[in-house]
């Protein structure tokens, strides 16, 4: 696995429990797309899942906050709802792996 989707993940981890800039999210995604191997693409597929449940379990999608609040909260609706996105395109790829983890939740750890 590249040590990008490693890194990745916990930096997106640990700016989510300090409260920091997210826009390495952005970087991961694209990564994502990126990859051609379907074994680092399922890992990058579950670091983004384990990475967006802790998004939105800390309540940074919920409704309210100001206007700064309110255009962060829009942008990362737009970037889960990419990840999304490309889960739904998954399902109809030739490699069964990547089909299987589009809609498998994964495991929390490696």
């Amino acid at each position: 696995m590249p040590r990008s989707i490693i890194r990745f993940e916990e930096e997106l981890t640990r700016a989510v429990t300090q409260n920091s800039s997210l826009n390495h999210l952005a970087d991961f995604l694209v990564l994502l797309y990126d990859l051609e191997d379907p074994h680092d693409t399922s890992k990058a597929i579950y670091a983004l899942y384990r990475v967006f449940a802790t998004i939105i379990s800390s309540g940074k999608l919920t409704l309210g906050g100001d206007e700064s609040a309110k255009a962060v909260k829009g942008w990362l609706w737009e970037q889960l709802s990419a990840y999304v996105d490309y889960l739904g395109a998954l399902l109809q790829d030739d490699e069964k792996s990547l089909r299987v983890c589009s809609v498998k939740p994964p495991p929390w750890k490696y």
